[in-house]
């Protein structure tokens, strides 16, 4: 089940990360100095390049974002970008506290070490934000 339940989450955390880029992209402007530095708060910016110095494939620094900095570039942008997260775009607060439950699924999933399992209910909860995410 643990495999399945991470395939399905990378699954969701890829598929909406470009829309969430394009969007800053075309309301900020595209280029660095535009979407990255208006649309991306400071704090994430430097988390990013930080991780992208340590990464030998230095990819681009959106990519080193992670899901709880993805929540945070949300709310920071919402009027641009509460539509790239399906019906979660109505409820802002619903939405903080979906990705805080889906963070928590995907640190069982991801940490297996630490001896906690997901079950049953949390894979369904991931189809569910699967579900929703989709415009």
């Amino acid at each position: 089940m643990a495999l399945a339940l991470r395939e399905e989450m990378t699954t969701s955390l890829i598929v909406n990360r470009p829309e969430i880029r394009s969007a800053l992209d075309n309301h900020h402007g595209s280029g660095e100095m535009n979407w990255w530095t208006r649309g991306v708060p400071q704090r994430i910016r430097e988390k990013c390049s930080q991780r992208r110095e340590r990464d030998p494939k230095r990819l681009d620094s959106y990519c080193y974002a992670d899901l709880l900095d993805l929540r945070e570039i949300l709310e920071a942008n919402w009027s641009v970008l509460k539509a790239e997260v399906g019906r979660l775009g109505s409820d802002r607060r619903e939405l903080r506290e979906m990705l805080d439950r889906v963070n928590e699924i995907r640190n069982m999933v991801m940490h297996p070490a630490r001896g906690i399992d997901p079950n049953e209910e949390d894979f369904a909860f991931i189809r569910n934000v699967n579900r929703d995410l989709r415009v």
